[in-house]
């Protein structure tokens, strides 16, 4: 009996592990957003797939259309009230127009310092080495751009999908369009129809997903999704089985310990006791895998879905071994009636 018991407890912990990895993944591809609730758009130009292209005046993608282009993804941005930031791997530099006032508000920079609407000042981290190279009284890349700067931000209070940017530079001044584009704006189809209508390819739209949306996104978007959503279903069954068979082999045994004295109330913090030892070995051997510097997420996203799955985890745990044992008491008590 002990050991079948003990092998029961290990095939509980093995699956709340399993489970917690499979949320964690669930997450990490369907729900995190590196950009903090802005919609992220990956945009290539048809050179991207094109190995026999090449630069000429020409060209809709020379660096002089591409600032045509940029001025025009400007003028979207005001016409929608909206920020839209540019971010091409290549640079240490963003690109921004800001007519919502979101990227002025999160870098805290004063209203008093961001003199012209809809974003035509420059932008650089505080206290770095980048600046120690590339600005000089005050001017960013002297005896090139001659950029002004107009404040400086902490970096810490960028997104993760920002991090690395060193200065922040007026969208329109971009010569390149490759890149990611990121906006706080509700409705992109007009974007998306801008960047269509100019050849440029679409390569991946990522937006903030409610639970009913993942929902329905998993369901709807291919058999992978799918067998994913049904493993997990299926995983949450068998840890909740196994538990329910846990309490039925012990029956037997706890209803002999009742008649020479075992409470009601001992059983039941017997359950809670296991359901918390349960949950600590899961939890345990979870936060060394998911800490062990294999995902890309942020130390404190991280630390954030630690806690989530935490919290989750000992729920379900205490949850089924509380139903367990109450139906065990049940049947002990109807056992004693004559």
């Amino acid at each position: 009996m002990k050991q079948r018991n003990l092998m029961v407890l290990t095939l509980s912990c093995a699956l709340l592990i399993i489970i917690e990895l499979g949320v964690s993944i669930i997450y990490s591809d369907y729900i995190y957003n590196p950009a903090k609730g802005l919609i992220s758009i990956n945009v290539a130009s048809q050179s991207y797939n094109d190995p026999n292209w090449e630069p000429s005046m020409n060209n809709p993608y020379s660096s002089r259309l591409a600032s045509d282009f940029m001025k025009s993804v400007d003028n979207w941005a005001k016409e929608s009230r909206a920020a839209i930031i540019y971010k091409n791997a290549f640079s240490s530099g963003c690109g921004y127009s800001d007519y919502s006032g979101w990227l002025i508000s999160s870098l805290g920079i004063p209203a008093a310092e961001n003199k012209t609407a809809g974003g035509k000042e420059v932008y650089t981290t505080e206290g770095n080495s980048f600046n120690a190279a590339y600005v000089n009284d005050g001017i960013l890349f002297p005896g090139k751009a001659n950029l002004r700067i107009s404040g400086t931000f902490n970096d810490e209070s960028l997104p993760p999908a920002l991090a690395g940017c060193d200065y922040f530079y007026p969208l329109t001044m971009s010569e390149v369009t490759d890149g990611v584009y990121l906006t706080d704006a509700t409705e992109i189809d007009s974007l998306l129809k801008l960047f269509d209508d100019k050849g440029y390819e679409i390569l991946h739209v990522q937006r903030p997903l409610s639970f009913f949306a993942l929902v329905n996104r998993m369901l709807s978007d291919g058999f992978v999704t799918r067998a994913v959503a049904c493993a997990m279903v299926g995983l949450f069954f068998c840890f909740i089985y196994s538990i329910v068979m846990l309490y039925r082999e012990n029956l037997k045994s706890l209803r002999i310990r009742h008649i020479f004295g075992l409470s009601m109330k001992q059983i039941t913090l017997g359950s809670l006791g296991i359901a918390t030892l349960i949950a600590a070995v899961a939890v345990g051997v979870f936060s060394v895998i998911l800490f062990s510097g294999l995902s890309y997420m942020s130390k404190h996203d991280l630390n954030l879905l630690f806690c989530y799955i935490t919290v989750g985890i000992a729920a379900l745990s205490a949850g089924t071994s509380l139903v367990c044992a109450i139906s065990t008491n049940r049947a002990v008590s109807r056992r004693e009636r004559p």
